[in-house]
């Protein structure tokens, strides 16, 4: 009679957490998936017609469900279901902004095989 030693639940757990480990460490899965959940950034730019230049009101995450926004200098902060509604929100206080979202350059490839950043906008 032969005798199989049995698979705990543990060592199958271990295995299980070591071949994870292993692919995490795989150049590229990691940051592969952080991009993928990552949040929108966007800023509240506000435009006043007596300043010659615009001003960035405040930054914000555009999650899935929510949005942050953060008044620049760190005075105040609040949530709200998305980044039309920081606008909306700030516009009952007097305040003109603009949604801008803002898209992070993007390496692409040169010639040289440097990378070169691109950066792309998007005004509302």
């Amino acid at each position: 009679m032969t005798v199989e030693p049995r698979t705990q639940p543990d060592d199958r757990l271990r295995a299980d957490l070591a071949w994870l480990g292993a692919i995490q460490d795989t150049p590229g899965v990691l940051e592969t998936f952080v991009a993928g959940h990552a949040p929108r950034v966007f800023a509240l730019v506000e435009q006043d017609v007596g300043m010659l230049e615009d001003s960035v009101f405040g930054w914000g995450l555009q999650f899935s469900d929510h949005a942050v926004v953060v008044a620049r200098g760190g005075t105040f902060s609040t949530v709200c279901s998305h980044a039309d509604d920081a606008v909306k929100i700030f516009a009952v206080a007097g305040r003109n902004l603009r949604l801008v979202w803002h898209t992070p350059p993007t390496p692409t490839s040169s010639a040289g095989g440097r990378d070169i950043l691109k950066r792309r906008r998007a005004i509302r």
